[in-house]
This record gives structure tokens, C-alpha cells and sequence, in this order.
């Protein structure tokens, strides 16, 4: 039996750069995933593997560490309590995500 996989096959861009960018930061030392930056299991038991720790609310973030913000970005807020907490921030936000977010802080401010 042929499988053939599709030129477009496996994570998308956001997705992979997420992942690619907690591979590199978790290589350095420990870092905090807020939440899961992908649904697939197997990749987010080897970044544990690797070290890193995930996290479900900002507050769980320990003092000054490393937190890294997966691809489909976060709420203001969030950035927020990060901040309060000194954490160093890894914006992993897809960047299509982030102009989205962009379009509607505007859109919010002409209201």
C-alpha cells in the first residue's frame, strides 16, 4: 500500500512556529505553556519531556519566570497579570491572530 501525504499536511503555520519557538525556549530552561499550544498530545508530552510545565491561568505563573503564550493568542489581561508577575513573555501569537486582534482593539476604540 501507497499513503500519500498532502503538501499541506500536519500543523499549520501558527501552530508549528508555536511549537518551534517552546522547542527552542524550553532547550534554554524551564518554561510555562499557558495552556496547550497544540491538541495533540504526543507533542505537548515531549515538550514536558523536555521541561517545560503547562499552565492553565496566568496566576499560576511563578515569579519572574517564563511563560510562553500559544498561537491563538490571549486577552489583554492576560499579558497583564503576566507582567505583574515579571514574567518574561514569549508571544507565540500567530501573527494572522495578532492582526485580527489589532482589527478589533481599532474597532473597539471608534465605538
Amino acid at each position: 500500500m501507497i499513503v500519500k501525504v498532502a503538501k499541506s499536511a500536519g500543523f499549520c503555520y501558527g501552530v508549528r512556529r508555536a511549537v518551534e519557538m517552546a522547542e527552542q525556549a524550553t532547550s534554554r530552561g524551564p518554561v510555562f505553556l499557558l495552556g496547550h499550544i497544540t491538541h495533540n498530545d504526543h507533542v505537548i508530552r515531549k515538550l514536558e519531556g523536555m521541561g517545560s510545565v503547562t499552565i492553565s491561568s496566568p496566576e499560576e505563573a511563578p515569579e519572574g519566570s517564563t511563560v510562553l503564550i500559544r498561537a491563538h493568542g490571549e486577552p489583554d489581561g492576560t499579558y497583564q497579570v503576566l507582567e505583574g508577575h515579571r514574567c518574561k513573555i514569549l508571544d507565540a501569537t500567530c501573527p494572522n491572530v495578532t492582526r485580527i486582534h489589532d482589527i478589533v482593539r481599532g474597532a473597539e476604540a471608534q465605538c
